[in-house]
């Protein structure tokens, strides 16, 4: 199982792609402070030792300038806060795992206030991610085996079923075998029908 801290560290680019997205929205809004606001997120990423656990092409998502992210990577957004709240559920900052319809409503500011990015300042984040605590390997693991088992009867009853309309499983499976499974790449999905080792139905 991975550490509390580096889940904690994924949790806050997660937290942090969000405000990028967020800024890229209010950008008009805030002129030219737009500008000083990117700033200091791509240096507060690096600043409580966050930068390495970006992926893909995070990196360049956050570091681009105002007005180049296009809407495919707008889009993204509903991905990013959906992963972050799988991820704070696992590190017991918020107590039910959220539903996609919580999570397209207010409740997606609840959730997201819970999270380290909300912590303040760079020293009280780094504190929060140093001190961060998962849920016991078994309560993870039987979260991962009751959805994996909602999802394959969902699947088997409407194969044309999308993933994404049994929320919040097309993230679910596959942020919890990376918090299990050290060697498990993020993004990497679970077949619903194939516990993972150490899974079982």
């Amino acid at each position: 199982m991975r550490s509390a801290e580096q889940i904690a560290k994924r949790c806050t680019c997660l937290e942090v792609m969000c405000q990028r997205i967020a800024l890229e929205e209010q950008r008009d809004e805030l002129g030219k402070r737009a500008e000083a606001v990117r700033e200091n997120l791509i240096a507060g990423i690096a600043s409580v030792d966050c930068a390495a656990e970006l992926v893909g092409d995070e990196a360049d998502v956050l570091c681009a300038p105002l007005g180049a992210i296009g809407a495919a990577d707008r889009d993204r957004v509903t991905t990013w806060s959906a992963e972050a709240a799988v991820l704070l559920w696992c590190l017991r900052r918020i107590d039910a795992l959220p539903t996609v319809d919580d999570l397209s409503g207010d409740m997606l500011n609840d959730v997201l206030s819970r999270g380290f990015w909300a912590s303040g300042d760079a020293a009280k984040i780094a504190k929060a991610i140093a001190t961060a605590k998962t849920r016991s390997r078994a309560a993870i693991e039987g979260e991962l085996a009751r959805v994996a088992k909602e999802a394959a009867i969902a699947v088997s009853t409407n194969p044309d079923i999308a993933h994404t309309e049994l929320p919040p499983v097309n993230v679910v499976l596959y942020v919890m075998p990376w918090v299990l499974f050290r060697e498990w790449p993020w993004g990497k999905p679970h077949d619903v029908n194939t516990p993972p080792p150490g899974i079982t139905n």
